[in-house]
């Protein structure tokens, strides 16, 4: 299922690890590091979509802020074409992802892309983490 992406972060140089996700570590300029992840492919129609995505923070019932904040962070830092900020569930709250989707006829997609499509991850989560105060480790 992942073997094409295998195969372009290998030759990216990228190393990786595969749980529930094939996820790729890596560093922003701030300083920040930033699990990558990759789902698996979905087909729609005759296509498939490769969705790329980290997370900013996870966000509990008790720390959430007023939704206005949130509104004017998200402004702030949607700075990526083709990228969407969501919501993912994780056991200790809501993630607050950016995801970057690329779509193919046959599932091949250029090293070139799926650099790009990462460092538009790194470039916009870390963004987002310092605009919310979250230092880097």
């Amino acid at each position: 299922m992942y073997d094409k992406i295998k195969d372009s972060l290998a030759r990216l140089g990228l190393p990786f690890s595969e749980n529930e996700f094939l996820s790729v570590a890596g560093q922003a300029e701030s300083g920040h590091v930033i699990q990558i992840q990759f789902t698996p492919p979905a087909e729609f129609a005759e296509h498939q979509i490769l969705e790329i995505w980290g997370l900013a923070d996870i966000i509990s019932a008790e720390e959430a802020l007023e939704a206005e904040h949130y509104e004017e962070l998200l402004k702030e830092n949607f700075t990526w074409p083709l990228g969407s900020w969501m919501l993912r569930p994780f056991p200790e709250g809501l993630g607050l992802c950016f995801s970057i989707k690329l779509i193919s006829k046959d599932f091949t997609f250029e090293d070139e892309q799926i650099e790009m499509a990462m460092q538009g991850i790194l470039h916009v989560v870390s963004s987002m983490q310092e605009d919310m105060g979250i230092s880097a480790e």
